[in-house]
């Protein structure tokens, strides 16, 4: 028998975001990180913002970024 303890660990994991994603909806609600997918691609929210169905938004730069 050994003189310490049995040896433990605590272990904390924490997710920011959402690793799946999903189809752009142009009228879509997205926050910042979302991921969605588009023509084979996958981009990413770099603010919140909701769509107003116009079909150029995904090429915004100031609202989506390729990953």
């Amino acid at each position: 028998l050994s003189a310490f303890p049995p040896f433990t660990q605590q272990v904390s994991l924490s997710f920011l975001g959402s690793c799946r994603a999903t189809a752009w909806n142009p009228k879509g609600s997205y926050s910042a990180g979302d991921r969605v997918t588009f023509n084979g691609s996958t981009v990413e929210a770099v603010q919140s913002h909701t769509g107003n169905g116009d079909s150029n938004w995904i090429y915004a730069p100031s609202l989506w970024k390729q990953v």
